[in-house]
This record gives structure tokens, sequence and C-alpha cells, in this order.
């Protein structure tokens, strides 16, 4: 049994892109083969396209069981701490808990909680709001999707 020759093979992507691959020649004109480079090239593109949410896959049992972290400092029954009340926290504008202590920094922020911002502040709160006086940084990326999944349901 001979090996098929292989060949470099030039063909056009999208407009202004070539594309070059190395490719049997049997491969080539076979319309089932065509079929599934098409659909694998659609697949990737939605992939890249179509970003997930910041909370998208969060647990929020487990978020609930990650608040212990945050407890000390900030309550969801509507009583304020250390921190002010997270009850109701996704949606909200931020500063706006009455009766709660909050940085200068934070209180003229403008910013509205959102999954994202809300995934941004837990990620690192001084690089959002330079000058607020959290200091907590939750560093892995499931644990705020489970925490955010968790205070979106308070």
């Amino acid at each position: 049994m001979q090996a098929e020759p292989f060949e470099a093979v030039r063909s056009e992507f999208a407009p202004g892109c070539r594309v070059f691959s190395i490719q049997n020649r049997s491969e080539r004109f076979n319309p089932a083969m065509k079929a599934l480079k098409a659909a694998l090239i659609i697949v990737l593109a939605g992939m890249a396209l179509c970003p997930s949410g910041a909370a998208a896959d969060g647990d929020a049992s487990r978020g609930e069981k990650l608040f212990a972290r945050c407890a000390a400092c900030h309550s969801v029954n509507g009583q304020n701490k250390l921190g002010p009340s997270l009850a109701g926290v996704v949606g909200r504008k931020a500063g706006a808990v009455e009766g709660a202590r909050y940085s200068k920094a934070l209180a003229a922020s403008q910013i509205v909680w959102t999954e994202q911002n809300l995934d941004a502040y837990l990620t690192a709160p001084a690089t959002l709001v330079r000058g607020t006086t959290m200091t907590m940084r939750i560093a892995k990326d499931q644990d705020r999707q489970d925490l955010i999944s968790y205070l979106k349901t308070q």
C-alpha cells in the first residue's frame, strides 16, 4: 500500500486572509470532510465570539458557603456591619446603602454592581476602585462565580 502524497494547499478563509494547510489529496475533494471542516470552523468561531458572563457557571449553594469569608464584614440580611449589607447588591449603585460606611473613593465611583463589576472588584478591589478600604481578594475564578451567583439570590 502506497502512502498518498501530501501537498500544501492555499485557500481563502476570509476576504484578504489566506490559510495554508497540509492535506492529503484525497481529502481535498471529499464532501464529508469539507462539511466537517466547515462545522468545526463555525463552532470555534462561535466559541470565540460569544464570551460567557462572569457568573454564568456559578453554584449559588457553594457561594453561600464561600460567603463565610465575607461574613465578618458583610451580611445579606440588610444589617450593616463593618461593610454594607450585600442584600440586593447585584444591580445596585456602589455606595448606596443607607447608614453604611464607605470610602470616599467607592462612594464617588458611580459604579453599578453588575456581575462583571463584582467579578472585577472581587478579583482586585483596589484595581477597580483606587482608594477603596476593601482589602479582601478572591483569586479563584470559580469561587468568584459561585459567590456572585449566591449574591444574585439575596
